[in-house]
């Protein structure tokens, strides 16, 4: 189990910015969030926490080691290698083989440089090799509107292939079938969040 309990977070002095106060989040195994939230509302500092980048300045986070891997917007600094095949290959897996890749659409581009790609084009090749990665928790921070991606996160979903836990803009209408708990993430709180 994913966990954040009880946890607050500044930022460094002098500005001292209160960005989370008091916020208790969990997901389990095959449990499926979306937590949205405005920019500047604290959506990537959990994120940050969750993978460690940053101390919490109270509260308890149990995270499971080696099973979280996480998307950010910044697509392009996740891009290590100069092909698609390479970034493909250092999963260890076989693209050729795999459903995932292939909804993703990205035999359709595999032996391009990545320089060459489309932003949406890149943010599938970020999303394959963390979906590759094989780990249980994938950590998706803002992730641009593509169909295809979307189309892959709604199957990961339904088939409980792994937890997904979704960052989106509070303005963001994309829908995903299937049971999601909801938070929003507003001043400085997380609360749970259900819009109709």
């Amino acid at each position: 189990m994913l966990r954040l309990m009880s946890v607050s977070y500044k930022t460094p002095s002098p500005r001292n910015l209160e960005v989370l106060n008091n916020i208790t989040f969990s997901a389990g195994v095959k449990e499926h969030s979306i937590i949205y939230g405005d920019n500047g509302s604290g959506k990537t500092t959990m994120v940050k926490l969750l993978l460690k980048l940053i101390k919490a300045d109270s509260g308890y986070i149990d995270c499971p080691d080696g099973d979280l891997i996480a998307v950010f917007e910044d697509i392009e600094s996740q891009l290590i290698f100069s092909s698609v095949k390479e970034e493909i290959e250092s999963t260890g897996r076989d693209m050729v083989n795999d459903e995932i890749i292939s909804d993703l659409g990205i035999e359709e581009f595999k032996d391009k440089s990545t320089l060459e790609l489309s932003y949406s084009q890149k943010a599938r090749v970020v999303f394959a090799v963390s979906y590759l990665s094989g780990k249980e928790y994938m950590i998706l921070d803002s992730l641009p509107p593509d169909n295809k991606i979307n189309s892959v996160i709604s199957k990961i979903a339904e088939k409980n292939l792994r937890t997904v836990i979704l960052f989106m803009p509070l303005d963001d209408k994309r829908n995903y079938p299937g049971f999601w708990k909801t938070y929003l993430l507003k001043k400085s709180r997380l609360n749970n969040y259900n819009e109709n």
